[in-house]
């Protein structure tokens, strides 16, 4: 009850502060849409082009510069109305059309909320020919384009200035527009410089080479104060590096050092399991943005050639991650073993030996979803403490991170799936199990672990860079609170609904089409659904004795131990225990097959 609770105040305070901001994602144009509508963009102005001998690439972009400085220097409020005064497209379609090994190729940039194509580039051969053209003639021609297309108003505009290039066969002739109403300084200071809104295009011969419906240009002032605000950010992430390689050279030294652990070799097939997806996932992650590969392979090359490379670069990081999935958490089941025995639902071993198809499961769950709304009312009134009284600026840079995919909610599954397992087992499981036995305190245990967490992230585009480091910091801790409370099914599944859910909450509350946004509540309810069978199977509890699983091999082995055990008994009770296993394991025999026989003797010895 005080967890619903705590989940009602949470949704109405991220309602209040966050809500909002959400919204601003308008993706009425799904990316066939945008597609066919540069398509026929084309036809219609190169009547003698048949675009389908191009091959074709669509990605989904967002105006950030726009969108940086105008949530900067005129705030949230104001920015969705001089987008709405501008007709400003914050975010769009980018289509690109190509042949191999040809320099030849068009560019469109699709409006995501009309359709309407709002800049356009033919790129061509310098040596192509398109004649001349007279200035006056040049300029009022593309002025005549402009209001053909977007209905553009000379009187409203002053000219920024006009640029000539002569090539050997043509003069490309290029023209831009200032709008007289956009003026939006970036401080009081007048020397900081003014934000300004352009048109232009290039043109040669009778043809347009290029066009932009609206550029938005910002200060050098204001770029400067963003790299510097940068380097903060990423200064703290290269230290904190330092601490996520003593954390993972830790599980591998306490792997090292225990590697014959009980805990850690039962629970070594589960995350064998768990890393195989993991890497299956990444993989997929890459074919799933193939677009996006597509769209940045450069004409210059073998088409081959460059996709080969490029998977074949993905190949061994993917590996790497699995690996680093692996490692911290065959460590932390052993030390949460050692330390946090009497927290059994903190590691997957009890649920190894039981089952995960039980009521306790279905109940960890649902208290996961409760944990992620928490955490959302949490991060929002950190957000708007830091806003009002740090001067906290937030990119919500993850909104449209997903449209490019194939399929968005697979991407969000991956996110979720993988952020989720790797995070929580090297800052939870491990660091806070390895911590408790470093410095005896459970509590400093998680701070520090949570601490690590949370400044890893400081490289995000929130400014001062430094917030986001505090702000992750303390829901480390909730999560560490979590943890430690309810156990590692619940933060897993806090951890993977808040991340979906930020990575699909355009889909949710942006303007969508139908089955991004259904498929974000389909990857929201995964965990819904699995509790749901938990709660139908229901079965028993029953956390089964921790015991070596032998192959037939080593059971072979075993009986042949035991019989040479039984025949050197006496002998052998003169010495510890301990000992006699160090002597046998060192003439090559198994470590399970030892403990077994020396267990199995006692047994029958004391009976």
């Amino acid at each position: 009850m005080i967890y619903v609770a705590l989940t009602i105040i949470s949704i109405v305070i991220w309602y209040q502060f966050t809500f909002p901001q959400l919204c601003l994602v308008q993706n009425n144009i799904d990316r066939p849409q945008a597609l066919e509508n540069a398509k026929v963009f084309i036809q219609y102005h190169y009547p003698d082009m048949d675009i389908e001998d191009y091959s074709s690439a669509s990605i989904f972009e967002r105006e950030w510069v726009a969108i940086r400085y105008l949530q900067k220097t005129l705030g949230f409020k104001s920015m969705q109305q001089f987008v709405k005064e501008n007709n400003f497209d914050l975010f769009f379609w980018v289509v690109r059309f190509f042949k191999e090994n040809q320099k030849e190729e068009f560019r469109l940039s699709v409006s995501a909320t009309t359709g309407q194509v709002i800049a356009f580039k033919h790129t061509i051969d310098n040596n192509a020919a398109r004649g001349d053209i007279e200035t006056t003639v040049a300029q009022q021609r593309i002025i005549s384009f402009f209001e053909d297309q977007f209905d553009f108003e000379s009187g409203q505009y002053s000219p920024k200035g006009d640029y000539h290039s002569i090539l050997d066969n043509r003069t490309d002739r290029s023209y831009s527009w200032k709008k007289n109403s956009v003026n939006i300084p970036w401080s009081s200071n007048k020397n900081t410089g003014t934000a300004k809104l352009y048109s232009s295009a290039t043109i040669s011969g009778q043809e347009i080479l290029s066009f932009a419906k609206n550029t938005f240009e910002i200060p050098e002032q204001f770029n400067r104060y963003l790299s510097r605000s940068k380097v903060i950010g990423q200064n703290l992430s290269m230290i904190v590096k330092i601490f996520i390689s003593i954390l993972f050279f830790g599980a591998v030294l306490t792997l090292m050092l225990q590697h014959n652990h009980l805990a850690m070799h039962t629970t070594k097939k589960f995350y064998m399991v768990i890393s195989a997806c993991a890497f299956i996932m990444i993989i997929g992650s890459s074919l799933n943005y193939f677009e996006a590969i597509i769209f940045s392979y450069p004409t210059t090359e073998a088409f081959d050639s460059f996709i080969s490379r490029y998977f074949l670069s993905k190949f061994m990081p993917a590996l790497i991650l699995a690996v680093s999935l692996l490692m911290p958490g065959l460590s932390g089941e052993l030390l949460h073993y050692e330390q946090l025995q009497n927290k059994k639902e903190g590691s997957f071993l009890s649920y190894i030996h039981s089952s995960f198809f039980t009521r306790p499961v279905g109940d960890a769950i649902i208290l996961g979803y409760l944990g992620c709304f928490c955490m959302l009312g949490m991060q929002s009134l950190i957000s708007f403490i830091g806003q009002k009284y740090w001067g906290v600026w937030i990119e919500y840079y993850f909104l449209t991170n997903l449209s490019t995919s194939y399929i968005p909610f697979l991407a969000a599954l991956a996110i979720g799936f993988n952020a989720s397992f790797s995070e929580e087992i090297m800052y939870r499981l491990f660091a806070i199990s390895w911590g408790k036995k470093l410095f005896k305190s459970t509590f400093l245990a998680a701070f520090v672990a949570s601490l690590i967490w949370g400044f890893a992230h400081s490289g995000y585009p929130v400014f001062p860079m430094w917030f986001r480091g505090v702000e992750v910091t303390l829901l480390g801790l909730f999560l560490s609170y979590i943890y430690l409370k309810h156990g590692i099914i619940t933060v897993l599944v806090t951890h993977y609904l808040f991340d979906v859910f930020w990575n699909t909450s355009s889909f949710l509350f942006g303007t969508t089409v139908t089955q991004h946004f259904v498929g974000a509540w389909f990857v929201l309810l995964l965990p819904a659904i699995f509790a749901s069978i938990c709660y139908i199977k229901n079965k028993k509890v029953d956390i089964r004795p921790l015991q070596w699983n032998l192959n037939k091999h080593q059971k072979f082995n075993l009986e042949v131990l035991k019989a040479f055990i039984r025949q050197h008994l006496d002998s052998l009770k003169t010495k510890d225990v301990q000992i006699i296993k160090k002597e046998i394991i060192q003439h090559g025999w198994d470590v399970a097959v030892v403990e077994m026989a020396i267990k199995d003797v006692e047994q029958q010895d004391n009976s």
